[in-house]
């Protein structure tokens, strides 16, 4: 069975991920992570996430993190699910 790691963005930002997954609501997501997919959590599954490695999954507060995080596991990928406030995130961002 894939695996599930609990982070948040300070590790996230260490570890440089290849794949990073917003999962927010595009109405609420002005601003989000360079290269990060933005897949709804209502829509995320394990086969729509693009590139290899771990998923680093997010949201802006952690709930719909795991959500997301544990329908992407049971799809059978590794997943690393971030905790933190959206807020918290102090990297470079990109916007509309």
């Amino acid at each position: 069975m894939a695996t599930m790691r609990l982070a948040g963005f300070d590790e996230m930002a260490e570890e440089s991920p290849d794949v990073i997954v917003d999962v927010r609501d595009p109405a609420e997501a002005d601003t989000w992570i360079p290269g990060a997919q933005r897949i709804h959590v209502a829509s995320v599954s394990a086969d729509r996430i693009e590139g290899d490695g771990p998923a680093w999954v997010h949201c802006a507060s952690g709930y719909r993190t795991m959500i997301a995080a544990s329908k992407i596991r049971a799809g059978g990928r590794e997943v690393v699910a971030v905790l933190d406030d959206w807020r918290s995130w102090d990297g470079p961002t990109e916007s509309a």
